[in-house]
C-alpha cells in the first residue's frame, strides 16, 4: 500500500502530546534532539520553537530530493555500467550451451561440434584459462575507466569549469569496395560488418585492431544486423526472408546455430524479406518486421526459436521497431503512414493498444524512456518527441513534447540505419539522409538539444558518416561513410 504525503500529515496531527494531552503541532527534524522532544504540542511550544517546523512543512522537507538530478543521473549511469560488467563476467565464468540437437540449423550444429571437439583436443587447459583471463582483464580495465570517469564527473560538480570539446583522434580505418552494414554494442570490444555474402568480426584492444573471423554466408543480401545485449549472439535479417543467428564458441569463433523462416520474399509484391529486428533485455525474445507488412514475435524455449505471435496492424512494409526502456511495450513505424504500440500481456504475447495516422511515411521510432519516444518521417526536416500518457490505461493517449529541426531533408526510402539511444550516456544518435545528429537531454528544461562534438572552424569528418555507433564503454566511436564509391569504416578514440 502506498502512503501519500497527506496521509502522513493527518496521522501525525492525530497524535497527542503525552504530557499535555494536546494535538501534536510541531516537529524537530534534527538528529541532535532527544526522541521524546521531536514532536510537541502548543503548550510545549511556550518554551521556544527554535529548530521546530509545523507538521506540513516538516513532512514536505523530509520528502524533498536529497540529491540533485545531475548526481542521480551519474549514479544511474554507474549502476548500469556495473550491472553490465557483472553480466559479462557471469557469461565468461558460467558459459551456457546454446546449441542442442533440436537446433534449427543442423549444418551449424555439425560445425559447432567439430570446432568444439577440435578446440578441446588441441588446446590444453591453461590456454583456455588464459583466454578467460584476457577477457576478464579487458572487463576490469573497462570498469576502472568507468569509475575514473565517474570520479571526474563528481569532482566537476564541486568546481566551476569551462566545458571542453572532446578530443577526437582517428585510430584506424578500413576500406571496402561495396556497401556494408555495421553494428556493435556500447559494452562490446568487438564490432561486426556485414557485406555481400560475408560477416566480418573485428576485435579491438585499445589501438590494436584484429580481424577475428570471416564467416562465409549462404545468403548474399543482408538487410540488417543486430547484436544481443548479454549473450554472444548476432542476428542477421536477410533479404530472402530468413533470420540467421550466430553463437560465439569458447574459441571466440561464431557459428550459425539457428535459421528462422521469418518473412516473405516475393519481388513481384515488393516483399524483400526482413526489414528490422529488435532483441529484448534477456536475449530470449526477438521481434522482426518485414516487407510483407507483418510483425512477428519469436521466443527462445526448449533450445529452439518459435514464432509466438503475428501482428497484422500495418498495410505496408515495416520500417522500424523499438522497445521502451523497461521492455513492457514496443512500437512500430511503417510505410503506410502509421505508427503503433503493443503492450506485453501476462501470457507473454502483445496487444495492439494504439495506432496513429501520420501525414507522411513513418521512417523510424525510438524510445528514450519507458514513455517518451521519437518519430521521424520521410520528406521532412524534423523529428518529433512524444510522451505516452496513462500508460497503464488500456486506451492511453500520446502528448507532443518537442519538435527538433534538422538541416537535411529526410529522403531515405529504405531504412538501413536505425536511431540508437544510449541510456547510460543520455545520448541519442540519429542518422538522417547520411547526416549524423547527436542529441542530449537537458535535465533542467527536460528538452533534447542537438550538440556539436567538433571544435569550431575545423572541417571534421569524424562521426558524420552513414552510421555511427559507440563501443568500448564509449571510449571509441566507429562510423561508416561513402567516399569515391568506397565504403570506409573509421574508428575514432574519444
Amino acid at each position: 500500500m502506498n502512503i501519500t504525503q497527506q496521509q502522513i500529515i493527518h496521522y501525525i496531527e492525530s497524535l497527542q502530546c503525552p504530557e499535555h494531552l494536546q494535538p501534536i503541532k510541531y516537529i524537530n527534524l534534527s538528529s541532535n534532539i532527544q526522541l521524546n522532544q521531536r514532536l510537541i504540542c502548543s503548550n510545549c511550544a511556550k518554551n521556544g520553537l527554535a529548530g521546530y517546523l509545523e507538521i506540513e512543512a516538516a513532512v514536505i522537507q523530509m520528502n524533498q530530493e536529497k540529491l540533485s538530478n545531475s548526481v542521480k543521473i551519474m549514479f544511474q549511469q554507474l549502476f548500469s555500467s556495473v550491472n553490465t560488467i557483472r553480466n559479462k563476467f557471469d557469461a565468461y565464468a558460467n558459459p551456457k550451451i546454446y546449441f542442442h540437437n533440436l537446433t534449427q540449423n543442423m549444418e551449424g550444429l555439425t560445425q559447432f561440434q567439430n570446432e568444439a571437439n577440435s578446440y578441446y583436443i588441441n588446446n590444453i587447459q591453461n590456454l583456455n584459462q588464459q583466454q578467460i583471463l584476457l577477457q576478464s582483464k579487458s572487463q576490469i580495465t573497462n570498469s576502472i575507466q568507468i569509475f575514473e570517469s565517474f570520479q571526474r564527473k563528481i569532482s566537476s560538480l564541486s568546481v566551476k569549469h569551462i566545458p571542453q570539446q572532446p578530443i577526437l583522434q582517428e585510430v584506424c580505418n578500413l576500406k571496402f569496395d561495396e556497401s556494408i552494414l555495421l553494428e556493435t554494442n556500447l559494452e562490446d570490444t568487438e564490432f561486426y560488418i556485414a557485406k555481400h555474402g560475408q560477416l566480418l568480426i573485428y576485435s579491438q584492444d585499445q589501438n590494436n585492431l584484429q580481424l577475428q573471423q570471416t564467416v562465409q554466408l549462404k545468403a548474399i543480401d543482408i538487410n540488417c544486423v543486430v547484436k544481443a545485449h548479454i549473450k554472444s549472439l548476432i542476428f542477421l535479417g536477410l533479404k530472402n526472408g530468413q533470420v540467421e543467428i550466430f553463437e560465439q564458441l569458447t574459441n571466440r569463433n561464431y557459428v550459425s546455430s539457428h535459421l528462422l523462416h521469418a518473412h516473405d520474399y516475393n519481388p513481384s509484391k515488393s516483399h524483400f524479406g526482413v526489414s528490422c529486428i529488435i532483441v529484448n533485455q534477456e536475449d530470449s525474445e526477438i521481434i522482426t518486421g518485414g516487407y510483407d507488412f507483418l510483425i512477428k514475435i519469436w521466443i527462445f524455449q526448449n533450445y529452439q526459436w518459435s514464432n509466438k505471435q503475428i501482428l497484422t496492424q500495418h498495410k505496408s512494409h515495416i520500417n522500424s521497431l523499438s522497445y521502451n526502456l523497461d521492455f513492457t511495450l514496443f512500437g512500430s513505424a511503417s510505410q503506410d503512414q502509421k505508427f503503433a504500440f503493443y503492450k506485453s500481456t501476462s501470457e507473454n504475447t502483445y496487444l495492439n493498444t494504439f495506432l496513429q495516422q501520420a501525414q507522411q511515411k513513418v521512417n523510424t521510432i525510438c524510445f528514450v524512456s519507458s514513455t517518451d519516444f521519437f518519430i521521424s518521417f520521410n520528406q521532412e526536416r524534423f523529428i518529433l518527441l512524444y510522451r505516452i500518457i496513462n500508460l497503464l490505461n488500456p486506451n492511453f493517449k500520446i502528448q507532443h513534447l518537442q519538435k527538433i529541426e534538422f538541416n537535411m531533408l529526410n529522403t531515405d526510402i529504405q531504412i538501413k540505419v536505425q536511431p540508437i539511444y544510449y541510456k547510460s550516456l543520455n545520448l541519442l544518435i540519429y542518422q538522417n539522409s547520411a547526416e549524423t545528429y547527436f542529441l542530449n537531454k537537458n535535465n533542467q528544461t527536460q528538452q533534447f538539444e542537438i550538440f556539436s562534438i567538433y571544435p569550431q572552424n575545423q572541417d571534421f569528418t569524424f562521426l558524420k558518416g552513414d552510421a555511427v555507433r559507440l563501443y568500448h564503454f564509449g571510449q571509441f566511436a566507429i562510423q561508416t561513410l561513402k567516399k569515391n564509391d568506397q565504403s570506409i569504416v573509421q574508428i575514432v578514440r574519444i
